[in-house]
């Protein structure tokens, strides 16, 4: 009786980490795990690959179409990028789980997400842009001189939507900004100088504003364009994602220091992430962070659009365009995941992680053969 009535007061208190354990676990368990969540997250991708494509042929004037179908291509272009915003919230949700699952595996994770953005950067400067861009202006009947110039015309279009594909550099960068935050050093980095190893954080972060300074600054003068090479290297989340997943880092960070401090133990702590009750506190607060971030975003973007029409002498609604092409104002759409969200089990885990390495494999190659399928299609209409 007693057992059962402290069972039943624990599913009160999610978020008091320290009464739980597997022995006093909660029922509920999501049917998600990170597996699905990367799994739908690809599929989300591929809308966005398809949108880039659509695109092109609704904005640039070398492809003639008519009326009708240029309005077609632009509604298309437009559901498949809105569903596509969709993937990148799907994959950091589903990589900080797993990071923070694997705390003690900090450089395997690195590797994996930085040799990743590297590949996919060498793909991009190879072969997209030496190779596709280039043969693909020339089937038309441009020249190559003139086939740079149309591809940075091209790129400048949407900053964000041309280098959604590697978003390995934004798991890459949470990656980094969660080891800073919560990693103890063995050798440096001892004592007080902790503290330098924390502030580390700031490369990251200056990284992502960096990369948004430079989309921002791109859409709002008509002069500046950033050059074809410098687009493998920028982010592509939404500025308030950022914030979002620094937000979720400090929880983590803070809640296993208060952990330990209650008493426990490392080993205990591990455990304890490993329960039902923290899957569900896990899913209720990222909730939480990123409604705060949606409604963020939508003050910060409101703020710029103003200030950005207003500089530029354009209608408000022009400059809510403009801002929204850098990221800003995008994370409203990260509402829709919320079912995806309290649906998924941190809990779940899997032995074997072929999949898991098959996965985004198979993911890149669907979004390269979308692109490459949906170029042949249109030109053939």
């Amino acid at each position: 009786m007693e057992e059962t009535q402290k069972k039943k007061r624990n599913k009160f208190h999610l978020f008091k980490h320290h009464l739980h354990d597997e022995n006093n676990d909660i029922e509920f368990r999501g049917p998600l795990s990170y597996r699905h969540l990367r799994i739908i997250a690809w599929v989300f991708m591929m809308f966005m690959a398809m949108s880039v494509v659509f695109s092109v042929f609704v904005k640039f004037p070398l492809f003639s179409k008519p009326d009708d179908v240029k309005n077609a291509y632009r509604i298309t272009s437009d559901v498949f990028s809105w569903i596509g915003t969709l993937a990148l919230p799907v994959f950091l949700i589903a990589n900080f789980s797993v990071i923070m699952r694997s705390h003690k595996n900090y450089k395997k994770i690195l590797m994996l997400h930085g040799f990743t953005a590297l590949g996919l950067m060498a793909v991009a400067y190879l072969i997209v842009f030496r190779y596709y861009f280039t043969l693909s202006m020339r089937f038309v009947g441009l020249e190559y001189v003139d086939s740079k110039d149309v591809i940075e015309t091209l790129l400048n279009i949407n900053p964000s939507k041309f280098v959604y594909l590697n978003v390995f550099i934004d798991l890459f960068l949470c990656s980094l900004t969660y080891t800073f935050l919560t990693y103890e050093p063995k050798k440096y980095f001892q004592g007080k100088k902790i503290v330098f190893f924390r502030l580390l954080v700031l490369i990251p972060i200056l990284y992502e504003l960096g990369s948004i300074y430079i989309k921002l600054h791109a859409l709002s003068t008509p002069e500046f364009m950033i050059p074809w090479y410098v687009f493998p290297l920028l982010t592509t989340k939404p500025p308030l994602l950022l914030l979002a997943f620094f937000l979720l880092a400090l929880i983590s960070a803070l809640r296993k220091k208060r952990y330990l401090m209650n008493g426990h133990t490392e080993d205990e702590y591990d455990r304890y992430l490993k329960t039902n009750a923290n899957s569900l506190s896990f899913s209720i607060i990222t909730c939480i962070v990123l409604f705060i971030a949606i409604i963020l975003d939508i003050i910060i973007a409101s703020i710029c659009s103003v200030s950005i029409a207003t500089k530029m002498g354009i209608d408000v609604e022009a400059g809510v365009d403009i801002v929204m092409k850098s990221g800003l104002g995008k994370t409203i759409t990260v509402i829709f995941i919320f079912p995806l969200i309290i649906l998924f089990s941190y809990s779940r885990d899997y032995q074997d992680n072929l999949i898991d390495k098959i996965i985004p494999l198979v993911g890149i190659g669907v979004c390269v053969y979308s692109v490459v399928e949906t170029f042949v299609q249109l030109l053939a209409a």
